[in-house]
């Protein structure tokens, strides 16, 4: 990708807090049967300790030792650092990048790495997972520490209530000192299991990132048309993004953009324009690299209303 900082070399650089997920997840190919030894309920996501979790993980390795054993850290929209290095945008995260190849090799029983979340997958069901409130709680003093140093924008992962309630104070402060904040919502399994939570904060939300699902969880309604015409009342900007295009809502009117290839890099332009330029005007735009990578092409609101 062409770095887009080029469009602004006389400005300084713009940086973005993350808030990414408080957890590494080890992924488990298993049998019902296993999960449901362990004292699991299939399909659900259950808060255990932290010693229950490595409990559990040296049970798989002894009952599947041949195993692969695949490790990874949700980021909020997917993002990587060197995306938003290309974009000209410095980001601060709230956790540090670890060697996976000695999760999956050692396990954390033996590495004592306390962060770690077990998703145990078998056939034709729902995803179990466990994790420790108790250590995704102690992930909340890192981001309280980068609110002090805190940009404009931060990015929030919506994974981030299950750490009980501290993100609600986390929110708090944060509008407080004038953050805008943008909220990952894309998953819609987070939207059903705290969808009250999520409700009552919704006014914080300067932009939400939804998928047809996690509107609909959201919601309630199995209208999208509807969902998006009553999010866009609560929250000053939402960003949809669908299988062959992506919608951007602002107070009823939208721009839909297609996205058939690659969803990703409108998303990061719409990061692009954002960060540059937080909307206050009322007026949505989406920012595009021509094919001449000296230029930079905006995209102004369509006026489709949506009501």
């Amino acid at each position: 990708m062409n770095s887009y900082a080029v469009a602004y070399p006389w400005a300084p650089p713009k940086s973005l807090t993350i808030l990414g997920s408080p957890f590494i997840d080890i992924i488990l190919d298993t049998t019902r049967e296993f999960i449901e030894s362990c004292g699991l309920i299939v399909g659900e996501n259950q808060p255990v300790t932290h010693t229950e979790i490595k409990r559990i993980f040296l049970l798989y390795k002894e009952s599947f030792p041949t195993n692969c054993i695949l490790a990874t850290r949700k980021e909020p929209l997917s993002l990587i650092e060197e995306q938003l290095e290309n974009l000209g945008i410095s980001s601060h995260r709230n956790e540090q990048h670890h060697n996976y190849s000695e999760y999956t090799e050692y396990g954390p029983a033996l590495n004592e790495l306390d962060q770690i979340r077990l998703i145990l997958r078998c056939t034709d069901q729902e995803d179990t997972i466990c994790y420790s409130v108790k250590k995704a709680r102690e992930n909340m003093q890192r981001a309280r520490e980068l609110l002090e140093e805190s940009t404009e924008c931060i990015l929030i992962d919506s994974e981030l209530f299950l750490c009980d309630y501290d993100i609600e104070n986390f929110l708090t402060k944060a509008k407080e000192m004038g953050n805008k904040i943008l909220l990952d919502l894309i998953n819609p399994t987070i939207a059903l299991e705290f969808r009250e939570r999520i409700w009552s904060w919704l006014s914080y939300i300067d932009v939400l990132f939804l998928s047809k699902n996690s509107i609909q969880t959201l919601t309630g309604l199995p209208n999208i048309l509807w969902g998006k015409q009553f999010l866009s009342r609560i929250v000053p900007v939402i960003f949809i993004q669908e299988e062959s295009q992506v919608c951007v809502a602002q107070h009823g009117e939208e721009i839909v953009y297609s996205t058939p290839n690659n969803p990703q890099e409108t998303m990061l332009n719409f990061l692009f324009v954002y960060i540059n330029n937080p909307m206050d005007n009322g007026s949505i735009s989406c920012g595009s690299p021509s094919s001449d990578s000296s230029k930079f092409v905006t995209f102004s609101l369509r006026k489709e209303n949506i009501n």
